[in-house]
Formats: structure tokens, C-alpha cells, sequence
């Protein structure tokens, strides 16, 4: 997608956004993990595997998919699956991600897509 250098710039912006409210949902596990181990429902031990699950499964699958220079694809499904609010995006790069916004929500109408990536 070849779009205008201010909104590739919001694009970015926008896509940080994202990654951060997939990371923030996806991390909530593992806090709850967290207070299991502090009240010893865990040990220390259970609390390490954990935090090396996460990062080798949820954390890595988000940075793999928010580590691409063109954040269309990711910012699009952010917007379907309600991680971003649609308002908080530019008329304009509304118009631009358009059409890979009607794909995902097709996709995800047809249960080709799931509700939470990662």
C-alpha cells in the first residue's frame, strides 16, 4: 500500500497502539500467574515456566506480526477485532485501509480468523 509519508506516520503510531493492547491482553495470564506465585498456589519454578511460554509463544507470535515495515495488514485487523477505535483513525487512512479492513471482517465472518490473535 503506497500511502502519503504523514499518514505512514499515523500508520506506525496507530500499529504501537495496537501491539500494545494484544500484548496488554495477552500478558494478563501471566499476571494472574504472578499473584498465583506470590500467594504459593505456584512455586517458583511453575512461575519460570510460565514466563518462558509466554515469550516463546504469545510475545513472539505479536512482535512477529507487528515486525513488518508495512503495518497496513495489522492496524486493519486491529480496527476489526476492536482493538483500536476506528475514530481515533484519519478519515484518510480510513479510506486507504478500506479495503483491507472489509477482508478481515469477512474473514472473520466466515470463522477464517479468530477474535484474539496471538
Amino acid at each position: 500500500m503506497q500511502i502519503p509519508k504523514r499518514l505512514r506516520r499515523e500508520l506506525r503510531q496507530l500499529a504501537t497502539k495496537a501491539e500494545e493492547a494484544e500484548l496488554r491482553a495477552a500478558l494478563q495470564p501471566l499476571a494472574n500467574d504472578f499473584k498465583r506465585w506470590e500467594s504459593g498456589e505456584i512455586d517458583s519454578f511453575d512461575l519460570k515456566a510460565l514466563i518462558h511460554d509466554f515469550h516463546q509463544g504469545a510475545a513472539r507470535n505479536i512482535y512477529v506480526s507487528y515486525d513488518t515495515p508495512d503495518p497496513s495488514f495489522m492496524v486493519a485487523n486491529a480496527i476489526v477485532l476492536g482493538m483500536l477505535d476506528p475514530a481515533a483513525v484519519s478519515p484518510e487512512l480510513m479510506t486507504e485501509l478500506a479495503r483491507l479492513i472489509e477482508i478481515r471482517k469477512s474473514l472473520l465472518e466466515d470463522g477464517e480468523i479468530e477474535t484474539q490473535s496471538a
